[in-house]
């Protein structure tokens, strides 16, 4: 994979950066982890803007960092990712397809 060099953009002086024109689809050097992870412990928060990623693609990126935990509510997880929990309020023949209160307090 080719490494790719990060462009962040801070959020605020306290908490937060952008990564810039970042394509976390198109997999990730294990340099680039290593910058990423950086950027994380010293911003906090990474925000990796207009990706649209399959489950499993989100739980291979998200071990990158870390094991992901399966989140006790499991009627909103992912079928066949239990690691990835659905956050929406829209509803399918009248059942949410997702944890909508989650979304409400952190997310």
């Amino acid at each position: 994979m080719p490494e790719v060099p990060l462009a962040l953009r801070p959020l605020s002086s306290v908490l937060g950066a952008e990564v810039i024109g970042f394509d976390l689809r198109k997999g990730v050097a294990e340099s680039t982890v290593r910058a990423l992870r950086t950027a994380w412990l010293r911003h906090g928060l990474l925000l990796f803007r207009r990706q649209t990623l399959e489950p499993s693609t989100l739980v291979q990126m998200t071990r990158r960092f870390g094991e992901p935990m399966v989140y006790t509510r499991t009627e909103n997880a992912c079928a066949d990712h239990p690691q990835v929990l659905v956050l929406s309020n829209a509803r399918v023949a009248g059942r949410a397809i997702g944890a909508a209160i989650s979304s409400r307090y952190w997310h």
